[in-house]
Formats: C-alpha cells, sequence, structure tokens
C-alpha cells in the first residue's frame, strides 16, 4: 500500500507541476490543478496511514485517514460544483446583457 501510495504520489506531484505553469488562464485547468492538488494530499494520507498501521498493528488510523481524504473530497466537489455554478451565472449575465445592448442598436 505504502509503495503504490509512493509512486502514485510521485506521479502526480509531476502532473500538478505541469499543470500549475497552466492554472491562471482556463477553469478547467485551475481544476484539474485542485483536483491534481487533492491526489497529492490523498497519496500523501495513504502513506501515512500505511506507516501508523505498520507501527501500531492497529485499522484506527487507515480508517480515520480514509475518513479525512473522503471529507476532504466532498469538500472539494461542493466548492468547484459553486465555482462552475457562479461562473455560469455570470456569462449567462453577460450574454443578457449583450443581448439587450444590441436590441438598443
Amino acid at each position: 500500500m505504502m509503495a503504490m501510495g509512493l509512486v502514485a504520489l510521485v506521479a502526480n506531484t509531476v502532473c500538478l507541476l505541469l499543470i500549475s505553469k497552466h492554472c491562471d488562464g482556463e477553469v478547467h485547468m485551475c481544476a484539474s490543478w485542485i483536483f491534481s492538488k487533492n491526489d497529492v494530499i490523498a497519496n500523501v494520507g495513504v502513506i501515512l496511514a500505511g506507516a501508523l498501521v505498520a507501527v501500531t498493528a492497529s485499522r484506527i488510523p487507515d480508517l480515520v485517514i480514509g475518513i479525512a481524504v473522503a471529507l476532504d473530497l466532498y469538500w472539494l466537489a461542493v466548492g468547484v460544483t459553486a465555482l462552475i455554478l457562479f461562473i455560469t451565472w455570470v456569462l449567462d449575465y453577460i450574454v443578457k446583457q449583450v443581448r439587450q445592448r444590441m436590441k438598443k442598436l
């Protein structure tokens, strides 16, 4: 578990660094950056849980970190959904304003 977590951590960190160069432009790139950042956090959680399970011989650390990662992903989904709804609202407002001005011409 820890070895795969480490491999995934390296891969996700590389992806995060590549995506971070393009995050300031388009929304889908920023969303990809946010998801990759959370993947890195989850990978660190997997490695930490594996180490704690190995040291304590208990399943509790795995459960606690799993719940923490799940809650983090839940709030990520809520935040991304709110961002999408806000952008949709702004774009809709702009389109309505442009249509109103076009009618006046």
